[in-house]
């Protein structure tokens, strides 16, 4: 057994000054220029490890073993937020307007971290471990997808991610076989009438009540038109008209929304129907409508073998209490739902909650705060899927 406990705690120095770095100087998606230079700056220093640039930002490290084996990838994602940070953290954001708030300041540092330490044990690994510094996964449609057109993960066996949690106490570890979390769509649609004065709505077509009638017509498809094991969450977040007086009837309204699936069938469903539903109330009122439906992250769902790893690795180093095992998938979603669709993965968490630290705020928070000492967590895991797969 490797001893990545001690070596995780002789590279504790040097990950919270990677970690601090990257909180004070974060990047949007996207635009992680500087945030990629500083990756590549970390990773040039380990002599084992080969650097390639197959996006426009963040990058890939390629560590080869001495012996024979299979390839697998392990992602950290880079970007950040487009929120004012509110803590007293002393190395708060110099960007103005731009925060970590997701953790993924410390993803990228925990990969860093199992990078350092493997760098020195190519020795013992039996195949090939991909670090992949992803950009973009706040922002549809996501850096994922750009990262599988390239081709990086063409000859990987499986690959494995994270996510800091700052609703699970700091040491937990949670896992769940198969979905994960939900695919998230999008869509927006501009309701074309006839304005007119509000005295005569006859002589109007009025987008106003058009929009009502079609926002719960949606909800009919939750309920009647798509199979009740697999209900969606259809979710009308915008309304727009121009503005105007309160005795003027517009000519257009303008409606968005989310829409969460867990059923690839259903998702195309829903799609449809949304589509269908909003032609059809405007159809029955004169009106036309303008409609773009936008198909965005993947669900996640781990594979069966991949979670088998993981689950492996986390029974070597923790308590059968910290091991928290999911009945429910995440209602959110994930852009590594992309790299699941062409490579077997496997997805976990990792608790950061500690209310002494403040360090249980949600993310994307402006007060929201990572717990340095869940890093050691992820590390960790990463490290112990590895011996599992590439080491023993």
């Amino acid at each position: 057994m490797n001893n990545f406990e001690q070596l995780i705690k002789e590279n504790q120095g040097l990950m919270q000054e990677w970690f601090e770095h990257l909180h004070q100087n974060p990047e949007l998606s996207f635009e992680e220029y500087e945030t990629t230079k500083y990756i590549i700056q970390q990773l040039s220093k380990l002599e084992n490890i080969k650097i390639e640039t197959p996006c426009e930002t963040g990058c890939v490290g390629i560590l080869k073993g001495k012996l024979d084996g299979p390839t697998i990838a392990l992602r950290a994602d880079i970007d950040a937020l487009l929120i004012a940070e509110e803590t007293d953290v002393p190395y708060k954001s110099k960007n103005e307007g731009v925060m970590h708030a997701c953790g993924h300041d410390a993803h990228t540092t925990s990969l860093l971290g199992v990078a350092t330490i493997l760098n020195g044990e190519v020795d013992k690994l039996k195949g090939t471990v991909k670090f992949i510094f992803q950009a973009a996964e706040e922002k549809p449609p996501g850096g994922a997808i750009d990262i599988v057109k390239s081709g990086v993960l063409d000859d990987c066996k499986f690959i494995f991610g994270a996510h800091l949690m700052p609703n699970m106490p700091t040491g937990k570890v949670a896992l769940k076989p198969g979905f994960m979390f939900v695919a998230s769509d999008r869509f927006d649609i501009t309701i074309n009438g006839k304005g007119g004065h509000a005295a005569m709505p006859n002589a109007s077509i009025d987008p106003v009540i058009i929009q009502a009638e079609m926002i719960m017509a949606f909800q009919s498809i939750v309920s009647r038109k798509t199979n009740p094991l697999f209900r969606p969450t259809i979710s009308t977040t915008v309304v727009n008209s121009a503005p105007g007086a309160s005795n003027v009837i517009p000519d257009t309204v303008n409606l968005q929304g989310s829409v969460r699936n867990l059923d690839l069938q259903v998702r195309q469903e829903t799609a449809d129907w949304i589509q269908k539903i909003a032609n059809g109330v405007c159809a029955m009122h004169g009106a036309t409508c303008d409609i773009t439906y936008e198909f965005g992250y993947d669900p996640v769902v781990n594979d069966d073998a991949a979670y088998e790893y993981t689950l492996q690795a986390a029974h070597n180093f923790l308590d059968e209490k910290d091991i928290v095992i999911m009945k429910e998938p995440i209602p959110g979603s994930e852009d590594f739902g992309a790299y699941c669709s062409v490579c077997p993965s496997s997805y976990f968490l990792y608790g950061g909650a500690n209310k002494e630290k403040g360090t249980d705020v949600m993310v994307h928070n402006p007060k929201y705060k990572a717990d340095t000492d869940a890093m050691y967590y992820a590390s960790m895991m990463f490290l112990n899927i590895v011996e599992e797969l590439l080491m023993k």
